[in-house]
């Protein structure tokens, strides 16, 4: 056992929490109701920039691989004619990825409410960890789902 009782907290626990500005405020408010904060599918969808969001997600990931075409016909033969081996599907799916994380991450702050999907994940988080199952002392007995 270990002679020091000073136990060090993450800095992620506590940097900026005095900071007065819109996550900050949500989260002080979603500590007294998370309900007011948590959205339906519908309205998460909506607040994502919906259909434009997709969209952009769709052809930022088209753009890409075709992109990935133009800058390396070789690779295009060997997809033409069904040759592609781990590098090329590996360099087509992590360019692919790349661009539809781009096309959601643009389409969510310029289509969509950026601060209420925020907050919904924040709140889903805050009520989740409240009903998990800790072991040692809260429960005698494992729950059986």
């Amino acid at each position: 056992m270990s002679g020091n009782r000073f136990r060090s907290i993450n800095q992620w626990y506590f940097a900026n929490h005095e900071d007065s500005n819109e996550t900050n405020d949500a989260a002080d408010k979603i500590i007294a109701s998370p309900d007011r904060f948590l959205l339906n599918q519908q309205a998460l969808f909506e607040a994502n920039g919906g259909m434009a969001t997709v969209a952009m997600a769709l052809g930022l990931t088209t753009f890409g691989t075709l992109a990935v075409f133009v800058g390396a016909p070789r690779m295009a033969a060997h997809f033409r004619n069904g040759q592609c081996g781990f590098y090329d599907w590996a360099c087509l799916m992590s360019s692919g990825l790349a661009w539809y994380s781009a096309g959601q991450f643009v389409g969510r702050r310029t289509f969509g409410d950026n601060q209420a999907v925020h907050n919904h994940w924040m709140a889903y988080t805050f009520v989740k960890s409240l009903n998990r199952f800790e072991g040692r002392r809260i429960l005698t007995k494992a729950p059986s789902y």
